[in-house]
C-alpha cells in the first residue's frame, strides 16, 4: 500500500501560507499588544521602532518559530527562552 500525502485533505488544509496582508494582520496585532511605551522612554522613537519591526516583521516570525521548537514551553515561549536565544545569538553583553 503506497500512501500518498494531499494537502488539501489534511489537517493543514486551512493553513495559509504566508503573504504581506497576513504579515500586515500579525504585526498589528502585535504592536497593539506589545506595549513599546514601558520599554521606549522617547515618543519620537516608537515610531521608528515600529517601521524596524515591520521591515523585518518575516524574519522576527521565523526567529519566533526558531525560538519556539526548541522550547518544551509549547506554545509559549518564556522569558527564559528569550534569554537563552538572545544569549546564543550574542545580543546580550555582560
Amino acid at each position: 500500500m503506497e500512501r500518498k500525502f494531499e494537502f488539501h485533505n489534511s489537517v493543514f488544509a486551512p493553513w495559509i501560507k504566508d503573504n504581506k496582508a497576513t504579515l500586515e494582520k500579525c504585526l498589528t496585532c502585535d504592536l497593539s499588544m506589545m506595549r513599546l511605551d514601558k520599554v521606549i522612554k522617547d515618543e519620537k522613537d516608537l515610531p521608528k521602532v515600529a517601521k524596524i519591526i515591520h521591515k523585518n516583521m518575516s524574519i522576527i516570525k521565523d526567529m519566533h518559530l526558531d525560538i519556539l521548537g526548541s522550547t518544551d514551553n509549547v506554545p509559549y515561549i518564556t522569558w527564559l527562552d528569550v534569554t537563552d536565544f538572545c544569549t546564543k545569538c550574542k545580543f546580550l553583553d555582560n
